[in-house]
């Protein structure tokens, strides 16, 4: 079973209502990011490339 989770510079990720991603190890962030979501992980990097709009909500990670 694979507990990483990477999302790549031309990923787009979109949600209307709220989302939310659990990681059991780690988490590597790049693409865009658009609605409420809540994002948990033991380990999270912030790639390049990474863009964020909440638009109406909140983007939460940690």
């Amino acid at each position: 079973m694979d507990s990483d989770f990477t999302s790549e510079e031309n990923s787009i990720f979109t949600s209307s209502v709220p989302a939310s991603i659990s990681v059991a190890r780690s988490a590597r962030i790049s693409g865009l990011w658009q609605g409420v979501f809540d994002l948990t992980a033991e380990k999270i990097v912030l790639k390049s490339g990474a863009r964020f709009r909440p638009e109406g909500g909140r983007i939460k990670i940690g």
